[in-house]
């Protein structure tokens, strides 16, 4: 049994994973505590905003879809069969509001674009 989506479209899955990809840097793999820029330590980048506007523009029913393909994308409900895998996710977050749902969203980043394409291809969407 497969999964079908119900409230996004593949091609949006998609957008919300490519603006998570545009935050990957090719940057140092070791900065000193003295080298790190305060201002992008605690002010979003210009990626990051988009990515969380991306999410914030969604509606409550696509915030709640997307969350819980995040989390099987990431391997939760791995051995449940996807439906009801997703609706047990889904369930999970119903009593967050939609900032918060946003929150948890982004900040999967930037896994989040390895967590929603991996989604997509156990669903096969």
């Amino acid at each position: 049994m497969t999964y079908v989506l119900k409230q996004l479209s593949a091609a949006e899955i998609r957008r919300i994973a490519d603006l998570s990809r545009a935050m990957i840097e090719d940057g140092p793999s070791v900065v000193r505590i003295g080298e790190l820029d305060l201002d992008r330590v605690f002010n979003r980048t210009p990626e990051e905003a988009a990515l969380a506007d991306g999410i914030l523009a969604l509606s409550r029913e696509k915030k709640l879809e997307l969350i819980a393909l995040t989390y099987f994308g990431r391997g939760d409900a791995s051995d449940e069969e996807p439906e009801a895998g997703i609706a047990r996710l889904r369930g999970i977050f119903e009593r967050d509001s939609d900032d918060e749902i946003a929150d948890k969203i982004a900040g999967k980043s930037p896994a989040l674009a390895f967590y929603l394409d991996n989604a997509l291809a156990k669903i096969e969407a």
